[in-house]
């Protein structure tokens, strides 16, 4: 009986190897790579002759990786619709996504470029939830509107800025020239600017199909691509819109692939081989032309900060802090330390607490030493006592000051971004602080070296008093005058306008940013002064959220030792401050979805 088993166990081995070496691949193959799985949201203009499935059939034809296609995709479709059905944002989270396509309308990124900015912003958040990257999918100009790719300035193309108002549909509400004001920004950048511009805000992909689409318009003799709507495409122009998609999903020259693309006894595509080889020559030329990251090269590098906050009188440092976390956990930003300007006790343990409950209890946390702003707080007793936190007591906490000194000594030369939202007792010290075992350069020399901005909420512009800088007017006043690097300004009157906090009833109960909202006005709206800050050091210091804000470069903030300010024309600094731009509740709507996300 024994002597079977053995023998039943030996042949099950042997067979277990002969299967082994029959399935495994011959020496010196490579295992096939993973598919690339690819979710295209749009509408008709991804649908018509079937796009997705022609992506994947170069990718086929190609013999390397696949790319596995799905697709959600409704005729006329915003994406604003997208996000309102909800339909979407579903068929993202059902699957694990390596790559979700964002197509919008074709007309919007040119007639409302601010709503699809908005919608695709709140795509991108649910697309990186699930741990994929954003491609948006940069569509082309009608054929009788060709101003449409490029844009162009109304003052200049009046015919054109007519045309899209006609378009728009707007003519019994808002008269032409109030629409042209409105909607500057999307005919001047047009589709291009639209789709570069966000993507650039996200850290997202592009697909520059439209760019492709006017250089093979332009080529001689020109390409046909247009159906006979002068807005879809007809197979030729799919094919060369599947070639750079091909190219920038896999990073690789379309030149050489067949011109014939079928799918099963369906014929997708049959370009003679001439005219395809051109097309993918244009293709890959546009996509090595703007330059974007695909998904294979590295991600864009998050934003290195420091943040400095008097986390004690009003409640918006709180919504800061959770729409840093929010940010940082989307890898937008790196949270190198973090600072507290004021002596109420409770603040560092309050910062420290929210800090533990986003799950980065190691950042460096200091406070201010010596003098400096004082009061009573209605909500960092509460979340101290309330929720978990390993720092016991403010005066075991470091110089906040010299734990500045320490994280920007390990940082590379104009790398970091340092944020402010209360008083600049910390940063007068900071620029104060002389050679240390950490760097031999005093505090002005270190900040000069290795700060790329200040950004400041503060003041009160053109003038007037805003608490963040009478509280401490001597080192406010020192700070600005000394600082040897570029400041930005969030003054009191961008905040101002921008409610935020009655959205986080729909937080859960128990959450440390709920509660504060609960303790300090029972979660009612509240101006958001300090978000405005954060948001715009991490998104807005590479050319992002245009839509936003403008700015004024010229002249510079001068601060009285009493904490007033007034913005001067003469001489002209290196200051900037913020100017309102977008409708303050579609800011609110940005900002508060990051306070509401959770770690």
């Amino acid at each position: 009986m024994i002597q079977m088993t053995r023998r039943r166990i030996l042949g099950l081995l042997i067979a277990s190897v002969v299967l082994l070496i029959v399935q495994a691949p011959a020496f010196g193959q490579e295992t096939p790579p993973v598919p690339l799985k690819v979710l295209f949201v749009g509408n008709s203009y991804t649908s018509v002759n079937d796009l997705p499935s022609m992506v994947a059939g170069l990718a086929e034809a190609a013999g390397g990786r696949k790319i596995d296609v799905d697709r959600h995709l409704v005729g006329g479709c915003t994406l604003e619709k997208h996000v309102k059905d909800q339909k979407a944002i579903d068929k993202i989270r059902a699957e694990k996504w390596d790559v979700v396509v964002l197509q919008e309308q074709s007309l919007r990124p040119v007639i409302d470029r601010q709503s699809m900015h908005e919608y695709a912003r709140l795509l991108d958040a649910e697309v990186k939830k699930q741990g994929a990257k954003t491609i948006f999918y940069l569509t082309w100009a009608r054929q009788h509107v060709p101003d449409m790719q490029e844009g162009a300035d109304p003052t200049k193309s009046p015919e054109y800025a007519k045309v899209m108002y006609g378009i728009s549909g707007v003519s019994k509400t808002t008269d032409f020239e109030t629409w042209c004001q409105q909607q500057n920004a999307g005919l001047n950048g047009g589709l291009n600017g639209a789709y570069l511009d966000i993507a650039k805000e996200l850290g997202a992909g592009v697909a520059p199909v439209g760019i492709a689409w006017k250089a093979a318009l332009a080529a001689d003799p020109p390409f046909v691509l247009h159906s006979q709507d002068k807005s879809h495409p007809n197979p030729t122009g799919t094919y060369l819109a599947a070639c750079v998609f091909y190219a920038t999903l896999l990073d690789a020259s379309p030149v050489g692939l067949p011109g014939k693309i079928q799918q099963g006894d369906k014929v997708l595509a049959d370009i003679p081989d001439d005219q395809a080889k051109r097309l993918q020559e244009i293709a890959w030329a546009a996509v090595k032309g703007v330059g974007f990251k695909t998904v294979h090269a590295s991600d864009p590098q998050p934003v290195r900060l420091i943040f400095d906050t008097d986390m004690m009188g009003d409640v918006d440092d709180v919504g800061t802090a959770a729409v840093l976390h929010a940010l940082a956990d989307q890898g937008e930003v790196k949270i190198l330390a973090m600072g507290v300007c004021v002596k109420n006790p409770w603040s560092p343990l309050c910062l420290d607490a929210l800090n533990t409950y986003f799950r980065r209890p190691d950042i460096p946390l200091g406070v201010v030493k010596g003098p400096a702003h004082d009061r009573a707080s209605k909500y960092a007793q509460g979340i101290a006592e309330e929720f978990p936190h390993a720092l016991k007591s403010a005066e075991d906490a470091p110089d906040a000051a010299l734990v500045y000194r320490q994280v920007l000594a390990g940082q590379p030369d104009a790398s970091v971004v340092m944020v402010s939202v209360g008083q600049l007792t910390n940063f007068r010290n900071l620029l104060k602080t002389g050679p240390d075992d950490h760097s031999n350069l005093g505090g002005t020399e270190l900040v000069k070296r290795k700060v790329r901005v200040w950004v400041c909420m503060g003041g009160k512009i053109p003038e007037g008093r805003e608490a963040n800088l009478i509280n401490d007017g001597p080192a406010a006043a020192y700070a600005i005058e000394h600082w040897p690097t570029p400041i930005v300004f969030s003054g009191w009157e961008i905040g101002q306008e921008i409610m935020t906090g009655a959205g986080l009833r729909k937080a859960p109960e128990g959450t440390p940013v709920r509660r504060a909202y609960e303790l300090y006005n029972g979660l009612n709206d509240r101006q958001s002064w300090d978000q405005t800050a954060v948001l715009y050091a991490v998104r807005s210091l590479d050319g992002g959220l245009a839509d936003y804000w403008d700015v004024v470069t010229e002249g510079y903030l001068h601060v009285n030792n009493d904490g007033s300010n007034a913005w001067r024309t003469t001489p002209d600094k290196d200051h900037t401050y913020l100017v309102r731009k977008m409708d303050p509740k579609k800011i609110a709507a940005v900002i508060e979805e990051l306070m509401l996300q959770q770690p």
